[in-house]
């Protein structure tokens, strides 16, 4: 598995986003972790830049699970969304305790939630080139291999699956009424998504947003659009594939077949 930064390719002001996350090395240390523990048919590459294949905004897998790309500004709109959503939280009801207070930042919980995603992008690529059978939705599977992935990540455990809740929970606070979009694809809508992706300690992030409301996180809707919800839409949509198939894929009504997200 290859991470690829297209530097030249990647807008001004998408680079301080693009650094903190190369500081970090959270994609290449998941980059040799995934090398070394799944035995993959083709090399997986991924590629970060702000010239994308018309229609792609946000993280995106292939169908053949060869290649993810990974709009630089999408790191930039992460870590916008926390940096406004951070300050609310700790006014109406402070840092949650299941993350350390001097984490509880933008910068820090920007790659953690960016590392997450990644996980789950590496889940498609996973079920795709190994022809995975699948029993239920993808979407749960690719983001099941997102939470084990990262927490099993030494050097950030629990934390990756934190960060990716509250990331959720800044998304989705921007846009608190669900419309039929927000159930037109196989993901969880994305405050459920600030619930589910961080079990067991959900409660604890639960606890975060100023906005949440029971009904917006614990309902339990049909198939739909995962982290992406709106601007909101981080992290995929798509028709449910839930029969067993291996090679189900993904179609989103909002993009050109033939890519996953």
């Amino acid at each position: 598995m290859t991470i690829v930064y297209q530097d030249d390719a990647i807008q001004p002001e998408n680079r301080d986003a693009i650094k903190k996350i190369k500081d970090s090395g959270a994609f290449e240390r998941m980059a040799d972790r995934l090398t070394k523990a799944v035995a993959l048919p083709h090399d997986l590459l991924v590629v970060i830049t702000d010239k994308l294949p018309n229609g792609i905004d946000d993280p995106t897998t292939e169908l053949d699970g060869r290649r993810i790309f990974w709009p630089a500004a999408f790191l930039k709109q992460t870590y916008d969304a926390l940096t406004e959503f951070l300050p609310e939280v700790v006014r109406d009801k402070g840092a949650p305790t299941a993350i350390a207070q001097e984490s509880f930042t933008a910068d820090v919980l920007n790659v953690w939630g960016n590392q997450f995603i990644l996980g789950h992008e590496l889940g498609h690529a996973v079920i795709h080139q190994l022809e995975l059978p699948l029993t239920g939705l993808e979407e749960d599977f690719a983001d099941g291999f997102a939470t084990f992935f990262t927490v099993n990540d030494k050097d950030t455990g629990p934390n990756a699956a934190l960060a990716a809740a509250v990331l959720f929970d800044a998304m989705g606070s921007k846009r608190p009424n669900l419309t039929l979009e927000d159930f037109s694809s196989d993901h969880a809508v994305i405050l459920q998504r600030a619930t589910t992706s961080s079990a067991p300690p959900s409660a604890a992030i639960r606890s975060v947003s100023p906005h949440s409301s029971p009904t917006a996180t614990s309902q339990s809707p049909a198939p739909c659009c995962a982290a992406r919800n709106g601007r909101s839409s981080t992290m995929a949509g798509g028709r449910s594939s839930s029969r067993i198939s291996p090679r189900a894929t993904r179609r989103r009504p909002r993009r050109y077949a033939g890519r996953l997200a």
